[in-house]
């Protein structure tokens, strides 16, 4: 039987921490062997330190051995586990809208995610092992520490640097990687770059479908099955990201902004602002400039 692995359903027994974002998990042998699990909306990311593990990752079967990284992304399953008893390791689990929130949004995060949904075992150097755990031991001294007023900003600029610093890593092996993307995955691709490269973003799903030779309704479906998000909630996603960068970092009136962005009016924009942030563009402002002073 499958069983939905949520961050809400890992158990305190098996988590040094767990706030629903993020969850440092100990006790990982004991939390795969219940039952055949399914990733609900969440990346694990297990290096192994010791021992060695087996999984099966949708019928796939991994071999995991010491400085292996294993990464499970959302909507797999996962079944058929077995720990040698020495078996040790770091295991990080983060909420898939978390990562989305923090992670940058380079063209090559995507390359990134199918990547993992193809290949989740990756093989770190030296270098990208030291790495690793100097980032989780200071990431979990500052989430088991007693609380202190901007733990989540310390902790999400921290998860920030080490995306950067470590990006070079799996960069390296995306590079390495044979780009075996499937049909739906090549479309989703496809998009993204259409998406990336397009400045002022359209937000009319039919402005991309149309130059994919692809209905909307089939470029939802694609988006939905491979980044869990419809093609309108990816194209949100880069738009407020501009709305964001334009509001902290330029000096450009609200009505300047609006235009830029290929809103019809600041009336429009307006609305578009408070649907997505829950406040107005000048409050927005405001509380963004507030957040990161200077």
């Amino acid at each position: 039987m499958k069983y939905p692995l949520t961050l809400d359903g890992i158990k305190k027994e098996y988590a040094v921490f767990n706030n629903g974002e993020i969850a440092l998990i100990n006790n990982l042998k004991d939390l795969s062997a219940e039952r055949e699990l399914v990733t609900d909306g969440l990346y694990i990311f297990v290096l192994c330190t010791g021992g060695k593990a087996t999984v099966s990752m949708n019928n796939d079967r991994y071999e995991i051995a010491p400085d292996h990284l294993f990464v499970a992304p959302p909507r797999v399953i996962l079944h058929e586990t077995m720990f040698s008893i020495d078996f040790e390791c770091c295991c990080v689990a983060v909420s898939n809208r978390y990562f989305q929130k923090v992670i940058p949004m380079h063209e090559n995060f995507w390359d990134l995610t199918i990547l993992f949904e193809n290949s989740p075992l990756v093989p770190l150097d030296q270098a990208g092992v030291e790495l690793f755990h100097q980032y989780y031991s200071l990431i979990r001294a500052k989430l088991v520490a007693k609380p202190i007023p901007h733990v989540n900003e310390v902790v999400r600029s921290l998860i920030l640097a080490f995306i950067f610093e470590f990006y070079d890593t799996l960069e390296r092996f995306v590079k390495m990687a044979p780009k075996s993307f499937n049909s739906s995955q090549r479309i989703f691709k496809t998009f993204i770059d259409l998406l990336i490269g397009s400045y002022p973003k359209d937000r009319r799903i039919s402005y991309y479908a149309e130059k994919m030779a692809v209905t909307p309704k089939y470029l939802s479906v694609i988006c939905k099955k491979c980044a869990g998000q419809t093609a309108s909630q990816m194209i949100d996603r880069y738009v407020i990201r501009d709305i964001e960068y334009l509001l902290r970092h330029t000096q450009k009136s609200l009505k300047e902004i609006a235009f830029e962005l290929g809103f019809p009016s600041i009336s429009f924009f307006g609305k578009y602002v408070r649907r997505h942030f829950g406040v107005s563009p000048t409050v927005l402002r405001q509380n963004l400039s507030s957040a990161n002073p200077g």
